[in-house]
């Protein structure tokens, strides 16, 4: 192993640059972070818990009352601080978050205030949570407004995608993934230079591939998803090779992989081409990772 301990106390770095360099000091941030997010994942889903099985009327409003004036400690906490930059402040926020999306979430469930209109309650939640990563410069805040708008469109639906509600299921990825990749569009113009621009890009390349692998399965946009699907690999490697967007080349390589034997699976009915194709996908993406790595190590 290579270490730099002679070299750094020969110029007279400092003590702490050699304690660095022996390994006697080291960050605990990431797991640190791991833990307070398992912590907020625990909280959150308590209180889900909780409110589902809060009997009675008066104990139950109270339970949301009481989530919410969490939530809003939380708010008044990063308020306080002024921006969520520090690890801390940043998995506050998100409980906050988080912990209002789920009483809004109770509210519309057990009162029905916007009635067939009930979806709508994550349109407004992305809004707020926008605006809410937008005021603190919260990147895990705005990954929920994404996450709040993407279900908005009806992603969140289970058991669709590769049975006959394909096309549905489809579509309404394509369209979640357009109204991202527009909102980032905007915020890479407004906001320029934007902290967000790589959660909108990674998000709406994500369910942009997704919608079209669930267009070859369906049989009434099959060819339209596949024409998708190539557009959009092109696209990530010509990013990919355009800069330093490897992962948008690993996109383009394992969806089109799922994509082409989803296709072979729907058109062709051999066994041999399925353990074939099969077989190829994974050395092609085997190959890929591999590829990936040895560029990274450079």
């Amino acid at each position: 192993m290579l270490r730099l301990v002679p070299e750094i106390e020969q110029r007279g770095a400092g003590e702490q640059l050699v304690r660095i360099e022996r390994r006697e000091i080291f960050s605990i941030w990431s797991p640190l972070r791991f833990l307070m997010l398992a912590g907020v994942s625990l909280i959150v889903g308590a209180a889900a818990m909780w409110l589902a099985e809060t009997p009675g009327e008066t104990v139950h409003i109270i339970g949301i009352a009481t989530v919410l004036l969490t939530s809003a400690i939380c708010y008044g906490w990063a308020t306080r601080r002024g921006s969520a930059e520090a690890t801390v402040g940043e998995i506050v926020l998100l409980l906050g978050a988080l912990l209002f999306s789920t009483a809004i979430a109770w509210i519309e469930i057990r009162y029905a205030v916007l009635g067939s209109r009930w979806s709508w309650h994550l349109l407004l939640l992305a809004a707020f949570h926008g605006a809410t990563a937008y005021r603190f410069g919260s990147r895990a805040v705005m990954t929920v407004a994404i996450v709040s708008l993407a279900g908005w469109w009806g992603v969140e639906r289970s058991g669709q995608f590769l049975s006959a509600g394909a096309f549905g299921a489809g579509g309404r990825l394509l369209a979640a993934a357009g109204s991202i990749a527009i909102w980032g569009l905007l915020d890479a113009r407004l906001a320029a230079p934007s902290k967000f621009t790589p959660y909108f890009r990674g998000f709406a390349i994500n369910l942009a591939f997704i919608g079209a692998i669930c267009w070859i399965v369906s049989d009434e946009a099959r060819w339209i998803g596949l024409a998708i699907l190539i557009v959009l690999a092109a696209f990530a490697i010509v990013r990919a090779r355009a800069g330093t967007r490897d992962e948008e080349l690993f996109y383009a390589v394992v969806y089109g992989a799922i994509g082409l034997d989803a296709l072979v699976l729907s058109e062709v009915q051999s066994e041999f081409a399925t353990i074939w194709i099969a077989l190829t996908s994974l050395v092609l993406v085997g190959f890929t990772v591999w590829f990936l790595s040895k560029r990274r190590s450079r």
